[in-house]
């Protein structure tokens, strides 16, 4: 199943697989593709005049495009009709400006998200 999240000034692309364990539980694995506009990449991975002078880093302009891709595995989990929980374990990589950026340390990225939502 193909999902987008629509926030600007960023996409996030994603195809999962999801597999239903039992009623109440899913698991799914997929990649995903994040793009991201100038603006915000320039907030994000630039580094303006007074930012270069007071860090020492050199000034430096990002441009919008693909700025992750990585791949997960989650799980959701219905406590009841209304309690849900989710996990989700990804690994990715910057791309492009983002990775060049120079306070990018590393452009490997491993995230770990944990939720509790409840659906009326």
């Amino acid at each position: 199943m193909w999902a987008a999240i629509i926030k600007a000034p960023w996409r996030i692309f994603e195809f999962d697989v999801r597999y239903p364990v039992i009623q109440q539980l899913t698991l799914s694995a997929g990649p995903r593709l994040t793009w991201a506009d100038s603006s915000y990449m320039q907030t994000v991975f630039g580094v303006d005049a007074t930012q270069a002078r007071n860090s020492g880093l050199p000034q430096y302009t990002a441009s919008g495009g693909i700025s992750e891709v990585s791949f997960g595995v989650g799980a959701r989990y219905r406590f009841t009709s209304h309690w849900i929980g989710a996990a989700r374990v990804s690994v990715g990589r910057l791309q492009g400006d983002a990775a060049a950026s120079p306070i990018t340390e590393n452009p490997r990225q491993h995230t770990f998200s944990l939720s509790v939502a409840y659906h009326f």
